[in-house]
């Protein structure tokens, strides 16, 4: 199975990992893709 993540983020790739092998799934392959969030790095207030 191919998942693609929005992220490079190391982590994520290793928590997805984790979640599908208690899930059953040992054939995974992650694509990382890089890509802007848009999200502001800071809040913005009335």
């Amino acid at each position: 199975m191919k998942i693609i993540l929005g992220s490079t983020n190391v982590s994520k790739q290793r928590s997805i990992l984790i979640a599908m092998k208690e899930l059953g799934f040992d054939d995974v392959s992650i694509i990382p893709v890089s890509v802007n969030s848009q999200v502001n790095s800071k809040p913005i207030n009335d």
